[in-house]
């Protein structure tokens, strides 16, 4: 598994995050319960074949919003609050 601290800004914020597992079956939703000490509000990751950002929002996007998350890839988190880590196998 993957353990790494978040550096939030006091008050909640961006921060960027990278995939550093090989497991090719997760996706956005995934993300929030990987999540400790804070909780995510959306998510986006950039997809250069399209020219755009794919952004999914906790609780709210459909389905279809839910990109998936594949080795290599980097995203960015908006969290709550300060502190926290990113747990994930």
């Amino acid at each position: 598994s993957y353990s790494f601290e978040l550096d939030v800004p006091s008050g909640g914020g961006w921060v960027n995050i990278g995939w550093a597992s090989l497991d090719e079956s997760k996706h956005a939703s995934d993300i929030p319960s990987f999540l400790h000490d804070t909780s995510a509000r959306f998510l986006a990751k950039y997809d250069p074949s399209a020219g755009r950002y794919l952004v999914y929002i906790v609780g709210f996007s459909p389905p279809e919003y839910d990109f998936a998350i594949g080795p290599g890839d980097a995203m960015w988190l908006w969290v709550s609050g300060p502190g926290g880590w990113l747990e994930y196998p």
